[in-house]
């Protein structure tokens, strides 16, 4: 657990276990003053709490909360908070007392740098603090010291390493508690001098909210973008701030129920400012539902509605003027006018409709905006249609349209070359609309950036694959609002991939670590409606439900130059704490993917990796480097593509086999070694330096594959399969002698070594006609046959698979394998149906269970099956390479990454 978690779980200790102290003590009823009144001006999201206790218990019995127990962080925050509640429970006194005293949490972004919270309790008349801060500091086997600020005191509590963890502070009967010093400072300095900085907005929605709830929410739109901003890269911190041109406060009342929670409340905007919201104060909210248009995928929409799209294009021009954009906007209205010699500001603006939808499917890569589609209504389509037609030939008689006719389903799709003209009917909002493709259906135009986009809503509508067919939106639906001005839709599930793009490392950690609860989240929507008191009504809706079931599907797929023919591989980047993808494409380039999918470097090399991609510590200081080689040389990259110093390391010649790492004895000297053409094995230290004493070392038959290595009693010895039916054994030292071993040895497999102990070594070789030995070695490098197991003679491909109870063997060809138990009975055989099937790999499931995995190129599928033969669940899926199986978002699920036939890497998360 993180330091910063251990302290949030202390602090909400302290508050509810040190109330019940002091109240327990000291209370005397009388009147306090309001614990808001002490939140500093910059909160982004106060939450004011009526009866800490009743709300706690409330939460506590939420479906939702119930089924989050199972998460393990949830469940120590669980473990703390009820021993924290037992204890206000036993004593029917502090009950009534905590009832009659509010507290408020704060949420501060100290200029988008860091997470800060306040907490403020009304204390009645304690004024011990310093006994307080004494009974924390006691409770985490700290000390506390106590300093002055304007003539107040302030305590600070440290923990048991000498680390700062509170402050806390008394004034005019609030507790004043955070783990940032100075919002405890703000916090007294704005109650002594009632220097209030709050403005006109805060103080109404303190107005608003005094009819009185058991736990309402504020939030500041001039502060939310800078909290927001917190888990951004660095280059995104500011894409938030147009939220401060979106509304001033809104305030919500939040109702816990069992299986559902609702919020709702208002939203207004600044007066002296024309913020977003106002453009909608002349608009009536109305009924239009387009669940119906929308794909059953759609991760997020953005609705709005228009009684009167006259009086909302003046105030649009009106907002674009006070926010400087208008001109811009004009002109470039005017150069597409004036270069296509078409109308658009007196043709097509009257006949814009009551609706305009911009919305976004499932995001399966970083480039978002090509799975943007809008809906759109205009008051006579059948006109807007034969504009839109007109636009299209002026334009494509300057050369610059689309020559291809496209149709799809028998419907005609044409393209808008107009850039993001769009914008100027709706606002920026849908300036990320750009040249659409668009069909008209049903009196709607469906636009969409990307054509397969376009028709890919085409078909979910033909085949009824929408949000309204679907039961569990239905559901959703019941608690929404009928009319609204502005709808935000959002399903959090299908959105997965988008944080990626902006957020930093650490939140994408989280995020993996957490996506199977974050996707209960099923939906979530915030509708605003304007009433007659410029004020917006607002309802937010969030469909919870624990029994969603992760099914498989494509998280995200990316482009490469060409496609791969090679196993990617699945390695930790040591600098984001997260796996990611180490491909190679047929063009010897090699791609580092996140497990995002974003290509975050791609490096050339002169030939195919083949070897193992080794993950090493280079300079032990928690830096891992990629070791790999090809037939010509050893590369040791970073996780951002360079090669370490010394690297790459050149050959003396042309490798047989990969490189082979070893670390014989256990205290990370790690050495590699290569056989060559030349009947010679090289041998080099990880910093890339020949092995002194070893290199050359000269051998007398050519070492045909990769090398093996094993330990017996203090010696470490290479072992290799060669012609002539040889096992060649090399010591690493000088005392340890070389053997030869005249054995059933072929010259295409490698050895293998699965077992190994201070007097034996057990080793698996495959002969030239494809039959399995099984030889141990013992201390006195004895080599003894065990069994010979006799197999296809024309499959070309050999495995060993340890299992339960012993061995598995695995006899391949590009016609089908062959499973075999240690004692040579066949336990599965399989017959491709695809002639260009690949060689089958081994691997396991995150439980550990043995599978074989193959991919049917021709027919594009990718295979998973047990030893059994059964195929995991909701496979095959779609791929023609090679691919790997990991845990590659850290949460403890099967993902699989395969190509496809368009070049692209994709990403699957299984069942």
């Amino acid at each position: 657990m993180s330091r910063s978690l251990i302290i949030g779980l202390i602090i909400t200790i302290a508050i509810i276990s040190g109330l019940v102290a002091f109240f327990y003590i000291n209370f005397v009823k009388v009147k306090n003053r309001p614990a808001i009144d002490g939140v500093p001006s910059d909160a982004a999201v106060i939450l004011e709490i009526k009866n800490t206790q009743d709300t706690w218990a409330s939460f506590y019995g939420t479906d939702m909360w119930k089924d989050l127990q199972k998460n393990e962080a949830v469940q120590k925050l669980n473990t703390i908070v009820t021993t924290a509640d037992s204890l206000i429970t036993t004593n029917s006194d502090i009950q009534s007392m905590l009832s009659d005293h509010k507290m408020t949490v704060s949420f501060h972004s100290n200029g988008a740098q860091k997470l800060s919270m306040l907490f403020i309790a009304e204390a009645g008349s304690y004024k011990d603090i310093e006994a307080l801060a004494g009974w924390i500091a006691k409770s985490v086997n700290g000390k506390f010291t106590k300093r002055g600020f304007d003539k107040e005191t302030i305590y600070d509590v440290y923990d048991a390493q000498q680390h700062i963890l509170l402050s806390v502070a008394y004034f005019d009967r609030l507790i004043i508690l955070s783990a940032d010093g100075t919002l405890v400072e703000e916090s007294v300095r704005k109650l002594k001098y009632n220097n209030s900085t709050d403005g006109k907005g805060f103080a109404q929605a303190k107005t608003i909210a005094e009819v009185g709830s058991d736990l309402m929410v504020y939030v500041n739109y001039q502060q939310l973008p800078s909290l927001l901003a917190i888990f951004n890269k660095v280059e995104y911190k500011n894409i938030y701030n147009y939220l401060q041109v979106f509304a001033d406060w809104s305030v919500f009342d939040v109702k816990l129920e069992k299986e559902f929670i609702g919020i709702s409340g208002v939203t207004f905007t600044d007066d002296s400012l024309f913020q977003f919201l106002d453009l909608f104060k002349t608009q009536t909210p109305i009924v239009n539902d387009v669940s119906n248009y929308l794909p059953s995928a759609t991760a997020y929409s953005l609705q709005l509605n228009f009684s009167n799209y006259s009086q909302f294009n003046s105030d649009l021009n009106e907002y674009l003027q006070n926010t400087g954009r208008l001109d811009g906007y004009i002109k470039y209205v005017d150069s597409l006018e004036d270069r296509y010699n078409i109308s658009l500001s007196e043709k097509l603006t009257p006949l814009v409709g009551n609706t305009a939808v911009l919305a976004m499917n499932e995001t399966t890569g970083a480039d978002y905006q090509q799975q943007l589609f809008a809906l759109l209504s205009f008051k006579d389509t059948k006109m807007v249609d034969e504009i839109f037609t007109s636009y299209v030939r002026e334009i494509e008689k300057r050369g610059e349209g689309d020559s291809t006719t496209i149709y799809h389903n028998g419907k005609l799709i044409r393209r808008l070359h107009l850039g993001n003209v769009f914008k100027m009917l709706y606002g920026n909002t849908f300036e990320h609309l750009v040249n659409p493709f668009y069909v008209l259906r049903d009196n709607i135009f469906i636009m969409a950036n990307d054509v397969n986009t376009l028709t890919f809503v085409m078909d979910a509508l033909a085949n009824g694959n929408t949000l309204a067919s679907t039961e569990s939106y239905k559901q959703h639906r019941k608690h929404a609002s009928s009319s609204s001005n502005i709808s935000l839709f959002i399903s959090p599930g299908k959105c997965m991939q988008l944080p990626s793009i902006y957020t930093n490392d650490e939140f994408i950690s989280v995020l993996n670590r957490f996506q199977f609860d974050f996707k209960k989240f099923e939906y979530a929507e915030v509708q605003y409606a304007n009433s007659s008191n410029n004020t917006f009504f607002t309802n937010i809706n969030i469909r919870f439900n624990p029994s969603f079931k992760e099914e498989t599907k494509v998280l995200w797929a990316t482009k490469l130059d060409t496609t791969f023919d090679q196993q990617p591989f699945i390695v930790m980047n040591s600098e984001t704490k997260q796996p990611c993808i180490l491909v190679q494409d047929v063009l010897n380039t090699v791609y580092f993917v996140s497990n995002t999918g974003s290509v975050l470097w791609k490096a050339k090399l002169s030939g195919k990796i083949n070897s193992k991609v080794y993950e090493v510590d280079l300079n032990k200081n928690g830096e891992l480097h990629y070791l790999f080689s090809t037939n010509k040389q050893t590369c040791l990259l970073n996780n951002k593509g360079l090669n370490a110093y010394g690297y790459p390391v050149r050959f003396p010649g042309t490798a047989r086999a990969g490189i082979s790492l070893f670390d014989f004895y256990g205290d990370s000297t790690f050495q590699y070694f290569v056989p060559l053409e030349s009947s010679k094995i090289m041998g080099y230290e990880l910093n890339g330096k020949p092995i002194q004493g070893w290199n050359p070392k000269s051998v007398e038959s050519k070492i045909t594959t990769q090398l093996a290595g094993f330990t017996i009693g203090s010696g470490a010895y290479l072992a290799g399969s060669a012609a002539k039916d040889k096992l060649l054994v090399y010591g690493l030292k000088a005392t340890q002698p070389k053997f030869t071993s005249l054995v059933s040895a072929s010259m295409n497999y490698p050895v293998n070594i699965f077992s190994s102990d201070t007097s034996i070594a057990t080793i698996w070789l495959t002969d030239s006609a494809g039959n399995f030995n099984h030889y141990t070695i013992n201390s006195e490098l004895i080599v003894t046959p065990i069994r010979s197991i006799v197999s296809n003679s024309l499959d070309n491909y050999h495995a060993v698979i340890p299992s339960a109870g012993g061995y598995s063997l695995l006899s391949a060809s590009q016609t089908g394998f062959t499973l075999y138990n240690q004692d040579g009975k066949s336990i599965l055989a399989k017959l491709y149906t695809d002639s260009t099937s690949t060689l089958p790999i081994f691997n396991y499931t995150k439980d550990r269970v043995a599978m074989i995995g193959y991919t049917e190129k021709m027919l594009g599928k990718v295979n998973w099956i047990d030893l059994s033969g059964m195929q995991y669940p909701t496979l095959p899926v779609e791929g023609v390479t090679p691919f790997a199986i990991g845990d590659v978002l850290l949460n403890n699920a099967n993902y699989l990454v395969c190509g496809d036939k368009g070049n692209y890497l994709r990403m699957y998360r299984l069942k």
